[in-house]
């Protein structure tokens, strides 16, 4: 995430990501559901700005309180060690990046079950889309598909080997 973002105040996050959200939901419901443009208008900046601009906002919100204090000038590096990179030799931001990869973790576990469900139900119905409707949903239950894998399987992984990465060492 970039730096600027991180120390931008929350409706500025929420409109940075919301509007290109609310932009691509407009197009999509205008020429691929065939909506007139005021229902498109509607459902893509109202969706767009509550689901993109809402989730953007809180996700940062979240980043900086669980950073831990740590100055706005070290949010994207403690950000960028907790997904790649060397350990930071800095304790504090090794301290930092390890308690923020502790409560994605904690987060990806209690939504493990929920998107496993919700995925596998989307796969089935866009099967069931492919099957009856038209191949072009197959791709969709596809999407489906890799998204509960990435959901359930590999990012949990991935924290865990991160937080294995960042943990204190032994002295």
């Amino acid at each position: 995430m970039n730096a600027w973002l991180l120390r931008a105040r929350w409706w500025v996050v929420g409109l940075t990501y919301g509007i290109p959200a609310g932009i691509a939901l407009v197009l999509v419901e205008r020429f691929a559901q065939d909506e007139s443009w005021s229902a498109a208008i509607t459902f893509g900046g109202v969706l767009g700005l509550l689901c993109g601009g809402a989730v953007s906002a809180l996700t940062t919100v979240r980043l900086r309180e669980d950073a831990g204090g740590m100055p706005p000038e070290t949010y994207a590096r403690v950000d960028r060690a907790t997904r790649r990179g060397p350990v930071p030799a800095d304790p504090q931001e090794r301290a930092a990046a390890y308690d923020l990869v502790l409560a994605r973790s904690t987060v990806v576990r209690a939504s493990r079950t929920p998107s496993a469900v919700l995925m596998s139900g989307l796969a089935l119905l866009a099967a069931v889309g492919g099957v009856t409707r038209s191949p072009w949903w197959w791709a969709a239950a596809g999407v489906c598909v890799a998204v509960l894998v990435f959901a359930v399987l590999v990012v949990p992984r991935r924290l865990e080997r991160r937080a294995e990465l960042l943990a204190e060492p032994p002295s």
